[in-house]
């Protein structure tokens, strides 16, 4: 398969897609994981061994069947230390937009999520797009559908739930959890365009991350909704980056790192810190 002809030079995200999928081909994923374009597809009611620690942060790729008769792909990211025992937040992240591929997934987690947030010690999980934006009916049913089956095979704290993503995936942040928001604890948008019916009533926390040097998604239309709705009562902490251009998916994950105290604070991780140092919780969250 020839993924250097779908290069375009100005859109910087998929090159690192690409060069991150490469990677993964040639070094052979791992040596106990099957290879993205695999055949074969896993049993669902097959349950996952987690009775020991993981030893160190496990990257897997893997594939669900949809009731639909669908196969979705998604990347799924177990944080160190890992056990069954010890329930673990979950953060849901949404790629950007493009001719998916089934790399796209991991593509997410590694330039954006994981280096921005994976301190907080959360399983990870980032479909795949199967069908054009996430607003679709398919992928908001894929997202559910791959979301309750790895916290059926997981130990989810489900009060620490988040949903993040970048640019169509921003935007897919938006609809999801705007759709969803007694699923989700928080919600962080990154680069992302507003959602398009300006009456939603937000229930949850949100983190907006946008650049005033994005030549894609307009700083002001963002800046201006958010005040908007904190001024209707939301909670509401919006980032303004200073020079990040739209394609640099990677380098914003510096602003989505300084996100980490608030999402502790929401999660109310760093209370939970403070009792466990006085034998009162043994809440045992990494990054605390």
């Amino acid at each position: 398969m020839n993924y250097c002809r779908r290069f375009n030079p100005r859109q910087l995200w998929w090159h690192r897609a690409a060069i991150i999928f490469t990677i993964a081909i040639v070094a052979g994923c791992d040596s106990n994981q099957p290879a993205v374009d695999r055949l074969e597809v896993p049993d669902n009611s097959v349950q996952v061994d987690v009775s020991t620690p993981t030893e160190a942060p496990e990257m897997k790729r893997e594939k669900l069947v949809l009731k639909s008769g669908t196969v979705a792909d998604y990347a799924l990211y177990i944080p160190e230390g890992y056990v069954a025992d010890q329930p673990r937040p979950l953060i849901l992240g949404l790629h950007f937009g493009g001719r998916a591929q089934p790399a796209y997934g991991q593509a997410i987690l590694d330039a954006l999520v994981i280096p921005g947030l994976g301190e907080l010690g959360a399983i990870m999980v980032a479909p795949v797009s199967i069908d054009g934006r996430w607003n679709t009916d398919a992928n908001q049913a894929a997202i559910f559908e791959i979301l309750d089956y790895v916290e059926s095979q997981y130990s989810i704290d489900s009060d620490r739930v988040l949903v993040t993503g970048f640019s169509m995936g921003g935007q897919g942040t938006w609809d999801t959890a705007a759709a969803n928001q007694q699923r989700f604890s928080a919600a962080i948008p990154v680069a992302g365009r507003i959602p398009a019916n300006p009456d939603i009533q937000w229930e949850i926390p949100l983190y907006i991350i946008n650049s005033k040097a994005d030549e894609v998604i307009p700083f002001e239309m963002a800046k201006q909704y958010a005040e908007d709705i904190e001024a209707d009562g939301a909670n509401v902490t919006f980032h303004a980056v200073d020079d990040l251009p739209h394609f640099q998916t990677g380098r914003f994950s510096v602003p989505l790192k300084e996100a980490v105290p608030w999402v502790r604070e929401i999660w109310g991780l760093d209370s939970l810190k403070e009792d466990s140092a006085s034998g009162e919780s043994t809440d045992t969250t990494s990054g605390q």
